[in-house]
């Protein structure tokens, strides 16, 4: 390899050194790139990973957020069902709360007696009440099916009061103001 060289005229070795030079720079260079390099591809699967893991959660937060929204509109629909289906509705008046007392009061055997209509207003639950009082006489077996008719109604009607005015002890039967309450959707 000595005699390889020493057949080279300076110029020639001037130029074969500058690049040997050139040529270590470079592999310099690229030493340090590669460690320069070596710790961002490092740091970027690192912050792929963190994305990965974000993404991850993210996808998990959306997935509840929907199972969350589906149970509101589910709760909305109900809501919506309850008002149609549960509510007696303002544009018939109590005429529809009255054909219920008198099938409820012919059911047991009974004539639809006077009573007193008395309505509460409702505003944060946009709602109206009616209570309806009455007195009520009858046998105790009477009674009881009176109050099991009024919980069957598929609509709000629900037993308010019952207070005894007087018990007769030879009959057995009973004198009561009963107070039932309605409630309409507003």
């Amino acid at each position: 390899m000595k005699e390889i060289v020493r057949l080279l005229e300076p110029r020639e070795k001037r130029i074969l050194a500058g690049l040997a030079a050139l040529l270590g720079v470079l592999a310099v260079c690229l030493v340090i790139l590669a460690w320069s390099t070596g710790g961002a591809v490092q740091r970027q699967a690192a912050r792929v990973k963190t994305l990965d893991r974000q993404a991850g959660a993210a996808e998990r937060e959306r997935t509840s957020l929907r199972a969350e929204v589906s149970r509101w509109e589910d709760a909305r629909l109900d809501s919506q069902a309850l008002r149609r289906d549960r509510f007696y509705r303002e544009r018939n008046g109590v005429n529809d709360l009255r054909l219920d007392l008198q099938k409820i009061f012919s059911g047991v055997g009974l004539e639809f007696p006077q009573a007193k209509f008395d309505y509460v207003e409702l505003d944060k639950e946009q709602a109206r009440k009616v209570e309806v009082s009455f007195n009520f006489s009858g046998s105790y077996a009477l009674l009881k099916r009176f109050l099991a008719d009024v919980e069957k109604q598929p609509r709000f009607l629900f037993v308010e009061r019952v207070n005894f005015l007087n018990i007769d002890s030879s009959s057995g039967n009973l004198l009561l103001k009963v107070t039932l309450a309605a409630y309409y959707g507003i």
